[in-house]
């Protein structure tokens, strides 16, 4: 472990003059240092490389009344590398990004994520979860002072409502995609509400989106924390038995959120990279009064279909139409054990971008003989810049191989004239031997491929910082130019 002195640092000079200008300290001296740890210290500086960073801490300490306080103004944790970012715990880190660390007079970029802690005078949870989610997305490191002016928090920074975060994430760039866990389901979920809830959390975390999880807590102040992961359980039981045990009929599809057993959270009163079980949220029942309240999902577009109602649809639509399919693609292997007696589907629904979906299907077809390259322009053509990408897949095929067979691609806006007309939201699929999509509104271009088995999964990237926010978060005041909420 490497420990230097940081006060001569920008950001912990304008963190100090906030806290000054706050005037809630006290006498005694004013301390910061980063600590960095390092798997090995070389023998020359130069020698220092991005591997060799575990993490490194930033820790302000300052007077106050009571005694001095010491927080975790900034740390950076270097996520694992190597196939598919899976850490030994079998958990994956979505949200990181390239971040610059300085250590022994060097700086480094590492792939990490940041965690920051509340000072408890100008940042609460709120302002550390913000902060923190935004510099994993690569984003500009925001101060206290311009956090609290995103943040609108005026005079009383320790007192923010979940309408002021809303904003704060509009101000970013973002668009805020909100959802009140209590009021969730609504008639046309005929599902328990923390079912949904933990679909809705898994699948924007796994599209590599954000999400700040609001948990209402034994005291009247909720508590905000970021969802950054998530773990995969591939030997679950649930998921399988319920194949095996289940009352048949409907539309028979279970989420893949299901195999899904940790979300990866950072608590800034406890620590980075916890783990949130399923079990928490799906037993409903608050655990020492800790319950999810809301939820806010960091997007870069407006969500008028969420992505539960997506995967319902899809579920409903291939429940009716792969036994028309299997009659014109009879000779089919894979598409005909879909429509099987008894198969149930597994969907796994992210959010992507039609140009995320075309690089996929490419990396499906590298020979590129699989598909014909007008039909693919003739797609691309009738598709909107974002959807619901649910892909499909059989139990044995989704778990054995992380492996697809196909998707159905639906929309993200309301497309429908009312919930009966499911089949106005699917904007294309594909399945194996079939490509099809939208000639008009009343029916599909249907074409043949030469993709007859199932393949990867579609891996979203992490999602980006939006460019605009950065001059947003620049224009705000310098650290002792009005104080916090100035």
């Amino acid at each position: 472990m490497v420990v230097e002195d940081a006060l001569d640092r920008e950001r912990v000079a304008a963190e100090i003059a906030s806290l000054e200008a706050a005037g809630n300290g006290g006498d005694g001296e004013v301390r910061a240092v980063a600590m960095t740890f390092l798997r090995r210290l070389p023998r020359r500086r130069s020698d220092l490389s991005a591997d060799d960073v575990i993490c490194q801490a930033v820790v302000v300490t300052y007077p106050t009344p009571d005694g001095p306080r010491s927080y975790v103004m900034e740390a950076t944790v270097q996520v694992p590398s190597g196939a598919g970012d899976m850490a030994a715990d079998g958990c994956r880190v979505r949200i990181a990004s390239n971040i610059d660390v300085e250590t022994l007079g060097v700086r480094i970029t590492v792939r990490g994520t940041s965690f920051r802690q509340q000072n408890g005078s100008t940042t609460v949870c709120t302002h550390a979860a913000l902060g923190s989610t935004c510099r994993s997305m690569g984003g500009p490191d925001i101060g206290s002072d311009a956090l609290n002016v995103l943040l609108n928090a005026g005079a009383n920074p320790r007192s923010i409502l979940p309408s002021q975060l809303n904003v704060a994430v509009a101000g970013l760039g973002f668009e805020a995609v909100s959802y009140d866990l209590s009021e969730l389901p609504g008639a046309s979920h005929p599902r328990p509400q923390d079912e949904i809830t933990w679909e809705l959390i898994c699948c924007l975390v796994e599209s590599g989106y954000p999400v700040l999880l609001v948990f209402s807590t034994a005291s009247p102040i909720d508590h905000v924390v970021p969802v950054i992961g998530y773990a995969v359980d591939p030997d679950a039981w649930i998921p399988v038995a319920a194949n095996l045990y289940r009352q048949r009929g409907g539309s028979d599809a279970i989420s893949s959120s299901a195999w899904i057993d940790r979300l990866v959270i950072n608590d800034d009163l406890l620590g980075p990279a916890y783990h949130l079980s399923r079990a928490t949220i799906l037993d409903g029942a608050p655990h020492r009064g800790l319950k999810p309240k809301s939820m806010i999902g960091l997007l870069p577009t407006k969500i008028e279909l969420s992505s539960v109602v997506a995967e319902k649809i899809a579920a409903e639509v291939l429940d009716r139409w792969l036994s028309r399919l299997v009659k014109v693609r009879g000779e089919a292997v894979w598409l005909s054990r879909l429509a099987g007696a008894g198969a149930q589907l597994v969907l796994r629904t992210t959010l992507a971008s039609k140009a995320e979906y075309m690089a996929h299907l490419r990396r499906l077809d590298p020979a590129g003989e699989a598909f014909h390259k007008e039909n693919l322009g003739a797609m691309s053509a009738t598709l909107p810049s974002m959807f619901w990408l649910c892909e499909v897949s059989l139990p044995q095929v989704y778990v054995g191989n992380r492996a697809k067979l196909g998707e159905v691609l639906v929309s993200i806006k309301e497309l429908a004239a009312d919930e009966t007309d499911n089949d106005a939201n699917v904007l294309a699929f594909r399945l194996p031997t079939i490509l099809a999509w939208r000639a008009d509104d009343d029916c599909f271009a249907l074409t043949r491929t030469g993709l007859d088995s199932h393949g990867p999964l579609h891996r979203p990237p992490a999602a980006c910082f939006p460019a605009r926010a950065a001059e947003l978060s620049a224009a705000a005041p310098a650290a002792g130019d009005g104080g916090a909420g100035a």
